[in-house]
């Protein structure tokens, strides 16, 4: 029963791997619905090793938030926008954190 037991957690723990591995971060999927919806010469440019390694690199530095929101964005320009409200809110952070420091 104990070799059964084992045999049954090692079969979970190995499926719990391979479903995770086929799961894209948020940046993936934000990278692949950009690609998807971008006209051919921007898409020629994404799909390069250096585009995407561009387009990862920007989203990577991005809160999770923005992340999601560019992830699940239905074009451009609301893709835009996620990154906009990014920025603006990391703006508002620093400017509390200088307001805080004087204090």
């Amino acid at each position: 029963m104990k070799k059964f037991s084992k045999l049954v957690v090692a079969m979970v723990a190995v499926a719990g791997i391979a479903f995770t591995a086929g799961c894209k971060s948020d940046c993936e999927k934000a990278y692949d619905n950009a690609v998807a919806k971008a006209d051919e010469k921007t898409k020629k440019d994404a799909q390069s090793e250096e585009g995407k390694k561009t387009f990862m690199d920007m989203c990577g530095k991005l809160p999770a938030e923005a992340q999601k929101c560019m992830a699940g964005a239905a074009d451009e320009k609301a893709m835009m926008e996620c990154a906009a409200k990014a920025a603006a809110a990391a703006t508002e952070e620093k400017k509390d954190e200088k307001t805080e420091e004087k204090k």
